[in-house]
């Protein structure tokens, strides 16, 4: 079975009640719930697999409606990131720029530098705000946690090699929610844990990160020890 159709299952799976659960709330709530859509060629390819998390997304094709649509979903992510049909604004945001950056320097390590590797995009919260707010409401976050908990099932799914979280530390509690075993370790010896931390979840070695819009935190310094523990994480896994 192809990865999309696993991803389209488990969707299904939750989609008609979250669904009723969402239309009992005010829309200006939520939005839009994140759909992931591999480009199964570039997985079939790959020889290494990355999958980056974000916090939520602000408004996500809010202009387009809210669609009850699985199909439709998962097209919409299709369209926006593999296709690169992005927002205005997309080039100066915090998240992309980072994740452009560890696309990059990846690609330079000694154990990937030869190796063909797919990203994939995801995010811990997968319903954020309408109208590019941040932040997930409280009254969202538990109607995502009762009725649309996919995040481990998705990371089962695609089965990334690595996974990196720049959600920041005040976003470990939503990590653990998915992810009941997760470990959280020292990265190096000068970051503390809440600033860095290598994780373990579900035998996939990681990083979690300060989110890159964090002021004065994700800096030039920052972003080097980040792309030293990656090295490491990489080499030794």
């Amino acid at each position: 079975m192809s990865i999309n159709k696993q991803l389209f299952n488990l969707y299904d799976k939750y989609w008609e009640q979250i669904l009723v659960e969402l239309n009992k709330i005010d829309k200006k709530f939520y939005t839009n719930p994140l759909l992931i859509n591999i480009d199964e060629d570039a997985y079939a390819r790959a020889d290494y697999k990355v999958m980056i998390f974000g916090q939520e997304t602000k408004g996500w094709y809010d202009s387009s409606g809210f669609t009850d649509s699985i199909f439709e979903g998962m097209d919409r992510y299709d369209r926006f990131f593999w296709q690169k049909n992005f927002y205005d604004g997309y080039s100066k945001s915090s998240f992309w720029k980072k994740f452009r950056v560890f696309q990059k320097n990846i690609l330079k390590m000694e154990k990937t530098k030869n190796l063909d590797i797919i990203y994939i995009w995801n995010n811990i919260s997968k319903i954020g705000q309408p109208d590019q707010e941040t932040g997930v409401d409280p009254i969202t976050r538990n109607l995502e946690r009762k009725y649309f908990s996919v995040v481990a099932k998705e990371v089962e799914i695609i089965k990334p090699d690595l996974c990196i979280f720049m959600t920041g530390p005040n976003r470990d509690h939503d990590i653990k929610f998915h992810f009941l075993s997760i470990e959280f370790r020292k990265a190096n010896d000068f970051d503390s844990i809440r600033e860095m931390a290598v994780i373990d979840c579900l035998g996939v070695k990681g990083l979690r990160l300060y989110h890159p819009s964090y002021f004065g935190g994700f800096n030039n310094n920052y972003k080097k020890r980040a792309l030293d523990a990656l090295n490491e994480i990489i080499k030794n896994h």
